[in-house]
């Protein structure tokens, strides 16, 4: 589907979510976009939208100061339509046209370019004392006395 204030580009079917136009509302089936405008409201659609994929994206967000730490942020529901005509549906012969495979997606995401950082952080801090603990265990051993060496 096409949306009007955009001209002839879909602006949903982008990846970068930046550019995605978001609406409240949405339809589970469409028959009234397919009836034909002079026969609009008692006309029979040529044309049935229904949705293919469901997919509801939740993200969970990490701040930094307390009032915005791990906030769960407004869930997005992206709906993928598919059409199939009137004709296609109305086959005697063939009952599965009536039928469409529906996918249900649930989708967490999780802000982790903080974690990241913290995760560098914990790595060096454990690496110097590392370090730490191993100058400080030679220099142990080399204070000990050794077999051929007599006690002072």
């Amino acid at each position: 589907m096409v949306d009007s204030s955009f001209g002839s580009t879909t602006p949903n079917l982008e990846n970068d979510e930046s550019q995605w136009l978001l609406t409240r509302r949405f339809f589970l089936f469409d028959t009234i976009s397919g009836i034909e405008q002079a026969e609009y409201p008692n006309g029979i659609p040529e044309i049935v939208r229904y949705p293919a994929k469901i997919n509801l994206m939740v993200s969970l967000s990490q701040g930094t100061d307390l009032t915005s730490m791990e906030r769960i942020n407004v869930p997005v529901l992206k709906i993928e339509y598919k059409e199939r005509s009137r004709s296609y549906l109305e086959v005697k012969d063939k009952p599965q046209n009536q039928l469409a495979d529906v996918q249900f997606v649930t989708e967490y995401r999780l802000e982790i370019s903080d974690l990241w950082y913290r995760i560098k952080w914990a790595f060096f801090l454990s690496l110097i004392l590392c370090l730490l603990l191993c100058v400080t265990i030679t220099c142990c051993q080399q204070r000990r006395p050794t077999l051929n060496e007599d006690p002072v």
